[in-house]
């Protein structure tokens, strides 16, 4: 069944291949319907494939043809209701399809990595190289472990490289991604589209996030395939809580640690601890975090974790709490936004990102300016401005999070190029630092307070004698 598609995010050679794949299942969604709930697992797990490959690469024909099939297994399916289930399940298929079928025109094609940055290089590092490891990279690139970590959740987010967990988390390029490592490297800027994968706006297209949901239910198909990905920003980790009470506690260690082996090149956890409760020594709590909430759910549905809990209840004293829990705050997710932020919209210049990443309330405080901006309209206006004087590249130093805010020391350099406070271009390069504060609600940035050495990048350009 379906032998050639792979489980874990592996990428098939090249786009061509994966639709003769996706032409060549759509002809089983006919000849194999299910007739029986026994026959519906096999059944829906092929199927949730085909969904998830055909959605994600807008192939109508094929789209086409798996709807008519879909319908056509809704019509032999039982007329007695005596499987509701597999009945619901055709029928929810059959509106993915349709869902998907409606939304492939608005697929866009479009490159996604800009040169100018540490993505790039380590696009082409790996592009170059599979199998290079984060401290590998940190390495050759000169930066931070963490900075390659930051920089490869945004490729994974684009579909331009994925984490092989299964190979000592070693990164690899994606056929699209080596595409675009290759465009890096001669340095053209074309506007044409990549040849392989898409990126679809997961926020809005409902059909490809309902078959990605559906997929990673019925075969654990984690990863979209082919390049392609959902383009979301930062992502929130997911936890799991593992609540019990039990004065065995050694033996449930052991038998922790026995799962941890059980699961090995499943278990994608990025941290855990446990903590015993002073006022009620036999009272344990284990937190585990995951990359996603999807990622803590999936691990939660493994087998070899629900018979984890089974002899844990066995242990315990009372029956313990097994709970996936999506993180509604996160420091780390506040300042990947301002990361965004910088990386993508100052330097990038995607002025498209702000009203994504920007509270429609947000207010600006900058000295520098006789008027604050207000909402992602006032941003857009502030940074254009900017952008159209200097072609400054900006470098996010350091960051701290506390609470909802976020310190950020950056510097920036470029050249004068246009008009700013009235003064025309100078040709001169300046190097500005400055240190921003912004503060986070729901998920985007209200409010930012800046503060920059204004006074010496007027003396950088000329404008103000610098003090004897």
């Amino acid at each position: 069944m379906m032998s050639t598609l792979r489980k874990q995010g592996i990428t098939p050679a090249d786009r061509r291949g994966l639709l003769d794949e996706v032409h060549d299942w759509t002809a089983f969604l006919g000849e194999e319907a299910p007739h029986s709930e026994d026959a519906a697992d096999r059944w829906a797990t092929s199927v949730s494939h085909w969904v998830v490959d055909a959605c994600l690469l807008a192939d109508q024909d094929s789209l086409r043809a798996g709807l008519d099939a879909l319908r056509d297994a809704y019509a032999e399916l039982p007329p007695d209701q005596t499987a509701p289930e597999l009945v619901g399940m055709v029928s929810a298929l059959a509106e993915v399809v349709q869902a998907a079928l409606d939304r492939a025109e608005q697929v866009v094609w479009e490159q996604t990595v800009d040169p100018n940055t540490h993505a790039a290089r380590m696009l082409v590092e790996i592009a170059k190289e599979p199998g290079l490891t984060n401290a590998m990279l940190a390495g050759r690139l000169g930066v931070d472990p963490s900075e390659i970590s930051r920089n490869g959740r945004l490729l994974n987010a684009r579909g331009l490289a994925f984490n092989d967990r299964r190979r000592h988390s070693s990164w690899r390029a994606t056929p699209r991604g080596e595409s675009a490592a290759e465009r890096v490297r001669s340095r053209t800027e074309r506007a044409e589209p990549l040849e392989e994968g898409t990126v679809l706006p997961g926020s809005k297209d409902a059909a490809t996030r309902w078959a990605h949901a559906l997929s990673q239910i019925t075969q654990l198909h984690q990863e979209a395939r082919g390049g392609a990905a959902f383009d979301e920003g930062p992502q929130r980790p997911g936890l799991l809580l593992i609540d019990c009470k039990t004065a065995r506690f050694s033996e449930v260690n052991r038998l922790m640690d026995s799962w941890v082996e059980q699961i090995k090149g499943k278990r994608t956890a990025t941290h855990s601890i446990v903590g015993k409760d002073r006022s009620e020594p036999d009272h344990y709590v284990e937190i585990v975090e995951y990359p996603s909430y999807e990622e803590a759910i999936r691990n939660l549905q493994l087998p070899e974790t629900s018979r984890m809990f089974r002899e844990i209840v066995a242990l315990c004293d009372e029956k313990p709490a097994l709970v996936g829990l999506d993180v509604v705050r996160d420091q780390q997710y506040n300042k990947a936004i301002i990361h965004q932020y910088f990386n993508e919209v100052l330097n990038s210049r995607n002025l498209d990102l702000i009203d994504e990443l920007f509270h429609p309330d947000y207010q600006d405080h900058d000295p520098a300016n006789k008027v604050d901006a207000y909402g992602p309209a006032g941003v857009r206006e502030k940074v254009a401005g900017y952008l159209s004087a200097f072609d400054l590249q900006f470098r996010d130093l350091e960051q701290t999070a506390d609470g909802d805010d976020v310190t950020t020391r950056w510097t920036c350099h470029g050249t004068h190029t246009g008009e700013y406070m009235g003064f025309p271009a100078t040709q001169k390069e300046v190097e500005i630092t400055g240190i921003a504060i912004h503060r986070i609600r729901a998920g985007k940035i209200a409010e930012g307070w800046w503060n920059w050495d204004v006074l010496g990048m007027l003396q950088q350009l000329g404008i103000v004698e610098a003090a004897v």
